[in-house]
């Protein structure tokens, strides 16, 4: 299954002009993730709002729940979902079209709308399982008997061996060397440098698995996870050798030991000058290209 990555945005319909969403949908090593943010949401009847996804395939439509979102006094909230992916007919979470943020109760009302780009009208669409009853059931073909005749007897013959079945060919995963360049095509540009001969793109810490490192390591730390937590980001960069992760912090002198025991070694401002003391920038980890 190929990597998807989809961010979107939600769309007010009727009253809730003020109202504005975002969401990020992924499917990657057989998991689809959805995050789901909103702000200035009027206040839910009963705290929350329901979101749900449309699923087109092969002219069908299904709908699956996601969950609820309870929104603060502020009128944000966040929903995040999870779930992975196996043998199924149908519409899959992969076949995403649709997301809707409704409220539920005292009557469903659809409240923000998000569409992928080219997605069909799914209203136009049967709802997978269900049957037309317009159809016509084609009449049963009428079965002539025929006449039982003995058989002569056939020529002792001695069957040829059969040919031994050829094994299909076990499909090989993805070339990591090509979800690598992908990321670095699909992924939002950023310029966090004055000046720097790299292409730099914005990512979350999940969208590091196709690198040469442990993401569960990078998860676990309290460096990393404390900087992405305040800025909402992370940025990556390619040369000739290395990639280059950085970690968005300000500049203060302490904190040199802390960001060496987990591999950053080097601080970049911003502003392409010597760093001085709360100075917004980056500190940068090295890692080597996986040879192919």
């Amino acid at each position: 299954m190929e990597y998807i990555r989809q961010v979107l945005e939600f769309v007010p319909v009727g009253p809730m002009s003020r109202a504005r969403g975002i969401l990020r949908a992924e499917v990657r090593d057989q998991t689809l993730k959805i995050r789901i943010q909103l702000e200035n949401m009027p206040p839910a009847p009963f705290g929350t709002y329901g979101a749900e996804m449309i699923c087109v395939k092969n002219g069908y439509y299904k709908r699956s729940p996601l969950g609820m979102i309870r929104t603060d006094n502020r009128g944000r909230g966040e929903l995040l979902y999870r779930q992975s992916l196996g043998n199924h007919e149908g519409p899959g979470v992969e076949d995403f079209q649709t997301f809707i943020v409704q409220r539920l109760r005292p009557t469903p009302t659809e409240l923000m709308i998000a569409r992928i780009d080219n997605g069909v009208n799914w209203h136009e669409l049967p709802e997978w399982g269900s049957t037309n009853n317009n159809e016509e059931t084609p009449p049963k073909p009428e079965v002539v008997p025929v006449p039982v005749s003995k058989p002569e007897p056939e020529p002792t013959t001695i069957p040829a061996p059969e040919p031994e079945p050829v094994p299909e060919p076990i499909p090989q995963p993805r070339p990591q060397t090509q979800l690598q360049n992908y990321l670095m095509e699909k992924m939002p540009r950023i310029r966090p440098f004055y000046q720097s001969a790299l292409k730099w793109i914005r990512l979350d810490p999940a969208d590091l698995s196709p690198l040469p490192m442990d993401l569960n390591q990078l998860e676990s730390s309290p460096f990393v996870m404390n900087g992405y937590t305040r800025y909402k980001h992370l940025i990556l960069g390619r040369d000739q050798k290395n990639w280059q992760l950085g970690v968005p912090y300000r500049y203060f002198p302490e904190m040199v030991q802390i960001a060496a025991e987990q591999d950053f070694h080097e601080f970049r401002p911003a502003h392409g000058q010597a760093a001085k003391k709360g100075d917004f920038g980056y500190w940068i980890r090295h890692i080597p290209l996986e040879k192919n």
